[in-house]
C-alpha cells in the first residue's frame, strides 16, 4: 500500500510542485523553496512511519532525502529543458 501511495501520489505531487517552483526567474528563493518542499516531504515521511500510517521495512531517512532529492533535480532538469527548448523556438523566424 505504501508503494502505491509513493508511486501515484507522492511522486506526481512532488515533481509537478517543484517544476512549478524552479520554473520561476529568482535564483535563490526557488531554491529555498525546494529545500522547504524537501524538508516538509522528509518530516510528513517521518510522520506517517511514526504514526503507523504507511509501514516501509528497512525505511530510513537518507533513502528519503536522495530519493525525494533526486526527483527535485529532475524536475530542474526538464524545467531548464523546457526553457532552453522555448527560447530557441522563439527565436527561429
Amino acid at each position: 500500500m505504501a508503494d502505491l501511495v509513493y508511486r501515484l501520489i507522492m511522486i506526481p505531487l512532488v515533481l509537478i510542485i517543484s517544476s512549478n517552483i524552479l520554473l520561476y526567474p529568482w535564483k535563490y528563493l526557488k531554491w529555498a523553496m525546494a529545500l522547504v518542499i524537501l524538508l516538509s516531504l522528509i518530516a510528513m515521511h517521518g510522520l506517517e512511519e511514526r504514526l503507523g500510517i504507511m509501514k516501509t521495512p528497512h525505511w530510513n531517512m537518507l533513502q528519503s532525502v536522495v530519493m525525494f532529492s533526486g526527483y527535485i533535480l529532475f524536475s530542474r532538469i526538464m524545467t531548464w529543458f523546457i526553457l532552453r527548448v522555448d527560447r530557441k523556438e522563439v527565436q527561429a523566424p
